[in-house]
């Protein structure tokens, strides 16, 4: 399984690099166009691999190059719905060819898929999508499948090379409703992440004409808003490139965007920093960019420049991603590199208030390496993805996974396994290692995360899921594969904390309300409460004049300890009280609203 003359080849060259690059790169191009190839049909029965967490088949595509980008977010969890959705590319025994665009969606957590009954463009011509992205937009916060949206966006071919922009929409997750192309000028770039909050769909691109970048909203899909901040405008990263990491909304519906570029701030070696940029108003107006000095934080004072997990060729190939906590404070997650020891890691970088950073380490030393087969060859999605360092974080905001592909460490193979690392927001520490696939000779070096968790609850335990991707060639299982071949897309719904009623100090077969938490809290808090036997159940919040504020629960429920999260984002800071009704038993506490 180790190919050890590569890997001690590639450890030599790590060695040996020791000087950080002081010419400031371009990132590395992605590319557009892939041979025809005759398909290969292999039942879906037959595709499945056996892995450690149970990754089921969802769809096929032509080939392996749809989702081999580790910007875009082709997965997405609806924490209020329920609802897993994923964009993929087609195979001609569905689709009119590679680059149409089709979606599946799952309301069992994954367990089941369904195909849609449209393409993205559905019936659109040319059909030459890339790299496609997409969100669930539940502007209502609905449980209704029909009142969901899904909002696609892509780089789409122009002339044979990357140029335009395509978007979609589908109006309950069922049909397309509408799509178009955005034509250059300018020449739109390889990727076109989206993303969402309550009032906007959005999605961004960054340009070839130059390193700015652009943003697109949208609330009813027949206006499109082109909007260029000025804090995004070339000059901003040096007139030389920017590699989008996603965006994200808290629950304040502030909007974040994360970029790792060649910012004017000189911090370490290699010119490319990340960090990130905020709008209050859905959008309309941005911030300038907040990047962590991380020579100054005592975690990473050692590490001297991002992880180039391509090194020594002509581009830069970095890695990262972005999700915002409770507090409204910002997490990137990276990889960094110390050149004098040739050691690298997996980091997270959060914000302690606004602007102010601190970072801790995911995984480093021999648990991430260099010499993993991250090569243009015959791997998935030509192995463009990388790392793919990703971060999740739950519906509360108050926990999350990190998610990475690498060669396995626990062997120094250069075959890679996906892994995950999970930490809660009062940790000190990342925890909990797992490697989510335990292939002997697979290389799923190709992997995407779903930026929120699933959350359940069933006789008095809550549950923290995460939904992790992997493509692969059908009916293949040696990490020897044919990226040309039909390719399989695989979700798993992976089971990363589990909490105890009892744990949470609330006895089971009793009537109980625990104390909010956190408390105070800014904008969103947990209140669990026990019930001794199945009730009819109300939980309302009320102001300190005796008005009601907020119904948060009104059901039957069984037996158990529960748990329900209070949004205040619209209510002013002050004490507030929170009461339940379970048949006869009724309590009342208070929580303070700090914002």
């Amino acid at each position: 399984m180790v190919k050890n003359l590569l890997t001690i080849l590639l450890v030599s060259f790590v060695a040996t690099y020791s000087v950080a690059q002081e010419t400031i790169l371009k990132k590395a191009p992605l590319k557009s166009v892939e041979p025809t190839v005759n398909e290969k049909f292999v039942p879906l029965s037959f595709e499945s691999p056996k892995t450690a967490a149970n990754y089921v088949a969802v769809d096929t595509m032509a080939n392996s190059f749809g989702p081999g980008s580790n910007t875009i977010n082709p997965l997405y969890y609806d924490p209020v719905s329920g609802v897993v959705a994923v964009v993929h590319r087609g195979a001609t025994t569905y689709a009119l060819g590679s680059g149409e665009l089709w979606w599946n969606w799952s309301t069992d957590y994954g367990t089941t898929w369904t195909r849609s009954e449209t393409s993205v463009q559905n019936g659109q011509t040319p059909i030459l999508a890339r790299y496609p992205s997409m969100a669930i937009w539940n502007p209502n916060a609905s449980t209704n499948m029909s009142e969901l949206f899904g909002v696609f966006s892509w780089p789409e071919l122009v002339g044979g090379a990357f140029g335009g922009l395509g978007w979609g929409v589908s109006e309950g997750l069922l049909q397309s409703s509408l799509a178009a192309i955005i034509q250059p000028p300018p020449l739109y770039s390889s990727n076109a992440p989206t993303f969402v909050n309550a009032n906007y769909a959005f999605w961004t691109s960054d340009n070839q004409d130059n390193a700015s970048l652009r943003l697109f909203r949208t609330n009813d899909f027949l206006t499109i808003e082109q909007i260029d901040p000025p804090t995004w405008a070339s000059s901003r990263f040096g007139d030389n490139g920017i590699i989008q990491i996603g965006g994200i909304s808290d629950d304040n519906n502030n909007v974040y965007v994360g970029s790792i570029a060649s910012f004017t701030e000189d911090i370490g070696a290699g010119g490319w920093e990340i960090g990130y940029s905020k709008s209050t108003d859905d959008g309309a107006t941005w911030s300038d960019w907040f990047i962590p000095d991380w020579r100054q934080i005592s975690a990473t004072q050692d590490y001297d420049r991002l992880w180039d997990w391509l090194i020594g060729d002509a581009f830069v190939s970095y890695s990262g991603d972005i999700t915002v906590d409770a507090n409204g404070l910002v997490h990137l997650v990276t990889g960094l590199t110390d050149t004098s020891t040739g050691t690298n890691a997996i980091v997270e970088f959060f914000e302690t208030a606004p602007g102010v950073w601190d970072a801790k380490i995911i995984a480093s030393g021999t648990e991430v390496h260099d010499y993993s087969l991250y090569d243009n060859g015959a791997d998935p999605g030509l192995g463009q993805t990388g790392p793919s360092i990703m971060i999740a974080t739950n519906q509360a905001r108050d926990f999350f996974v990190a998610q990475w592909t690498i060669g396995s460490p626990e062997t120094g193979d250069t075959i890679c396994d996906v892994y995950i690392k999970t930490r809660a927001l009062s940790d000190n520490a990342w925890d909990n290692k797992q490697n989510l696939t335990q292939t002997d000779n697979m290389n799923e070096n190709g992997c995407h995360l779903a930026q929120y968790l699933a959350t359940t609850s069933s006789g008095g335990t809550t549950t923290d899921w995460l939904f992790s991707m992997y493509w692969y060639e059908a009916g293949n299982t040696t990490y020897l594969i044919n990226q040309l071949n039909r390719s399989v897309v695989y979700v798993a719904t992976v089971p990363v904390r589990v909490v105890s009623g009892v744990d949470d100090g609330l006895p089971l077969n009793t009537f109980e309300l625990a104390q909010n938490y956190p408390n105070p809290f800014n904008p969103s808090t947990n209140i669990k409460y026990s019930i001794a036997e199945r009730s009819n159940v109300t939980i309302k919040v009320y102001d300190m004049l005796g008005s009601e504020v907020a119904t948060l629960v009104n059901q039957v429920q069984d037996a158990g300890t529960h748990n329900v999260v209070f949004n205040a984002s619209n209510l002013a800071s002050g004490m507030y009280v929170y009461t339940i009704t379970a048949g006869n038993f009724t309590a009342t506490k208070k929580m303070m609203l700090l914002k």
